[in-house]
């Protein structure tokens, strides 16, 4: 399913635009890529406030549309990283601010309802 008018995320503080993502029953901290496959088109899951995303094909900042496999492959995104809603997500400590992490919920409704 195509997310619109469109889902996003921050990670390392470049856009990256989520074309096709399908929700799925997982769980773990909001925002942190908790597991990924390269082969093939591939796919990297998101966890969410509520359930978790499994992310398909993505646009990053600058690029042309992309599978998740090729995202992966070329090591930009890795399980553990955390994908954020804000520029501003990363706190100067290093930690991570909670009020940005990427909570997902709105698309994760949208998806149910289709």
């Amino acid at each position: 399913m195509t997310p619109i008018p469109g889902a996003f995320a921050y990670h390392n503080g470049k856009m990256l635009k989520i074309c096709k993502a399908l929700p799925i029953d997982a769980h773990g901290e909001a925002g942190r890529v908790i597991d990924a496959d390269a082969t093939g088109e591939g796919y990297f899951t998101i966890a969410c406030g509520e359930g978790a995303l499994k992310v398909l094909s993505v646009i990053p900042e600058g690029k042309g549309r992309m599978s998740a496999g090729d995202l992966l492959r070329g090591r930009k995104l890795a399980v553990g990283d955390i994908l954020a809603y804000s520029q501003k997500a990363v706190s100067e400590e290093g930690g991570m601010d909670r009020r940005f992490t990427f909570a997902g919920g709105e698309y994760f409704e949208r998806m149910k309802e289709k």
